[in-house]
């Protein structure tokens, strides 16, 4: 036990300075306003280096180069509603993570963790694909923009994020029903 609170304490500070480039180096492409697909950090000397690349998801690359033509930052549009789902996925980790720190595996905290994060993939997943023509129908009712076109587009990462999210959250099930039936054991003997 003492191995797994080890190695959870070092996930758990990997997670954090991942947290932390990818926050300084979102924050950096929005402020920029970079015209490009993707914006990189790096940090090194000639023997180390560092790098981040921040892209906009692949799904929405035409639709970002029709709001930087509308004079739209499309960095800040389209990067921060993932930015929040990946500050969630990354808080439930740290918080998973923490439970395994303290010997707590399989509980209900524990499988809680497991679901939110399976559920918020479930959920991005479906936001990235209608995000954009919710955005594109905002942009137009508000008299924002008059020309954006009716966007809609599935891509792999989405499809990656629903099976992932879907086997996570399987998984949650599954260990649910475990420990059901570890607890309807305990009562029998």
């Amino acid at each position: 036990m003492e191995k797994i609170a080890k190695v959870s304490l070092l996930i758990r500070l990997l997670i954090v300075l991942v947290a932390c480039l990818n926050i300084f180096v979102i924050t950096v492409a929005i402020i920029t306003q970079s015209d490009a697909n993707s914006s990189e950090l790096s940090v090194g000397t000639s023997q180390s280096h560092i790098s981040q690349v921040v892209n906009l998801p692949k799904s929405s690359e035409s639709f970002s180069k029709e709001l930087n033509a509308e004079g739209f930052n499309s960095y800040a549009i389209m990067l921060i509603p993932e930015f929040l789902f990946c500050l969630f996925i990354y808080w439930s980790l740290i918080k998973l993570f923490g439970l395994y720190q303290q010997g707590a595996i399989f509980t209900v905290i524990h499988i809680n963790q497991l679901r939110n994060i399976g559920t918020c993939l479930l959920v991005w997943s479906v936001f990235d694909l209608l995000y954009p023509i919710l955005l594109m129908l905002f942009l137009r009712i508000s008299g924002l923009s008059e020309s954006l076109p009716l966007f809609l587009s599935i891509s792999s990462d989405q499809l990656l994020k629903l099976l992932i999210g879907l086997i996570i959250f399987v998984m949650s099930w599954i260990m649910t029903e475990g420990q059901k039936l570890q607890q309807e054991q305990e009562l029998t003997i």
